[in-house]
């Protein structure tokens, strides 16, 4: 399970906004720090949707995201856009 980031004396990081494209093609909006895993967000959305987070792909820009990148690794922006997608199996 996630844990989310504390804020501490002397913490002035703000949470971003991402907005998520669901496999509906319905838009998710949700706030986290540049700096926070980004597996966070995966987990809050597959908890949102009911989805298993083992069946779903994330992506920015044609690129996959991983549990461990961040939104300033990957030079994520307030208000964009990342896609998820199903996997699916066999042909």
């Amino acid at each position: 399970m996630c844990i989310s980031k504390m804020s501490t004396v002397g913490d002035n990081e703000e949470d971003i906004s991402i907005r998520l494209l669901g496999l509906e093609n319905d838009i998710n909006h949700f706030k986290i720090k540049s700096c926070s895993p980004l597996e966070c967000l995966m987990e809050k959305y597959c908890l949102k949707t009911g989805i298993q987070q083992s069946n779903v792909l994330f992506f920015h820009k044609r690129t996959r995201i991983r549990k461990t990148d961040t939104l300033l690794s990957l030079g994520i922006g307030a208000l964009s856009v990342i896609e998820v997608h199903e996997i699916h199996f066999g042909g």
